[in-house]
């Protein structure tokens, strides 16, 4: 029966001295996914912007008077332009709405691992 209640305190110690290494692990997981996050979210957020360029300089050329002529000449580009040009410009629009959709779940997620990461100095 000693050896049983020997083996048991071990175990309650071996568990006990576990348990900084388990919070440290949270912690160093916990500050590398909001790293990532950030990260993803700045990468993202360059994307979009390259995009929202893109789309407008593409608008510009499309609108332009030589463009315009060629259209006239061609029945299906005449039929698909309006098509195009309001596609092109809603991408910023809907650019701005995935930014601001994005930063509000980044601003969330952040806010949960708070607590599990320490406080920055």
């Amino acid at each position: 029966m000693a050896d049983i209640n020997k083996a048991s305190q071990n175990s309650t110690t071996a568990a006990r001295a576990a348990r900084p290494n388990v919070a440290a692990n949270r912690a160093a997981v916990a500050i590398q996914a909001q790293q990532t996050l950030n990260l993803l979210h700045g990468r993202l957020s360059d994307v979009e912007a390259r995009v929202t360029n893109s789309a407008s300089a593409l608008l510009a050329q499309v609108q332009s008077q030589p463009v315009q002529a060629l259209v006239q000449n061609s029945s299906d580009a005449k039929a698909q332009l309006p098509t195009l040009v309001d596609s092109l410009q809603k991408v910023p629009t809907a650019a701005q709405a995935s930014q601001s959709t994005r930063t509000q779940g980044l601003t969330t997620l952040l806010a949960k691992l708070q607590p599990v990461a320490p406080a920055k100095p």
